[in-house]
């Protein structure tokens, strides 16, 4: 479960997806040396400015398969995962816009 960007409301993955994420995400903690707190910040709907986050986030979007061969997020993967309620779409490619590497 994670607060949404768009509606800070929050959102439950199905539980397929959920358990998943989660063993992306930590495999992603240990790769950048991360602890079980950056997991509360994503919960939180926060995101954090250092490279070690950021690269966290690139890190699980690369291992869900959500990131085309230039690493920008291919939306409708990314979406798939969320509830059709949630218009993570429209955030998603306003985002997606921005350059570079991670």
């Amino acid at each position: 479960t994670v607060l949404a960007e768009d509606s800070r409301k929050l959102v439950s993955f199905a539980p397929e997806v959920a358990k998943k994420l989660k063993v992306l995400i930590q495999e992603c903690l240990n790769e950048n040396g991360l602890g079980e707190d950056a997991i509360e910040v994503i919960r939180a709907g926060e995101y954090r400015e250092d490279e070690p986050f950021q690269n966290l986030v690139y890190c699980a979007y690369k291992k869900f398969g959500a990131l085309d061969e230039n690493n920008r997020i291919i939306s409708q993967v990314a979406a798939a995962s969320f509830p059709k309620d949630i218009d993570v779409v429209t955030v998603i490619e306003s985002c997606g816009k921005e350059d570079g590497n991670t």
